[in-house]
């Protein structure tokens, strides 16, 4: 006994056209946001002076040390910054700011789809004057802040 099986082959292509097509649509679009995935993080903080005030338009210099590339950005009114899409790694960072000390900061460390928090408090800069009053012979000193 022989039995004989017919197939609709005018129905089967296009079924077989549309897995395939939605096969290869898949894996593209998984390959493709595989690929895309993010590969950098950032760092942000505040710039404040030893008694918590912002300190507002320091210049902050972040160094990637395996690259030697610099990024430059200033503090805003309220003392933040930030610096965006750095790529992972160690990097140091330089606050300069009228009137303070400049603040050396190593090994700060970006990871991975990540925001590290910096925040820095700068010291002020001051000095010491002696003035001598002609009346009396007396020394005065006096604390210049700048």
């Amino acid at each position: 006994m022989k039995v004989v099986t017919k197939l609709n082959t005018g129905r089967v292509k296009p079924i077989i056209l549309t897995i395939s097509l939605c096969l290869f649509l898949i894996s593209f679009f998984t390959q493709n946001s595989i690929f895309a995935q993010q590969t950098t993080g950032n760092i942000r903080g505040v710039i404040s002076d030893p008694s918590g005030a912002a300190i507002a338009n320091a210049k902050i210099t972040i160094l990637d040390p395996k690259t030697n590339t610099r990024a430059n950005t200033q503090s805003s009114n309220s003392g933040e910054y930030e610096f965006k899409n750095l790529p992972v790694g160690d990097y140091k960072i330089t606050i300069e700011a009228a009137g303070f000390k400049s603040l050396n900061l190593t090994d700060v460390r970006v990871q991975l789809n990540q925001t590290t928090d910096v925040p820095a408090s700068v010291a002020v800069i001051s000095r010491c004057l002696s003035r001598r009053s002609r009346a009396g012979g007396h020394n005065h000193q006096f604390v210049e802040r700048f």
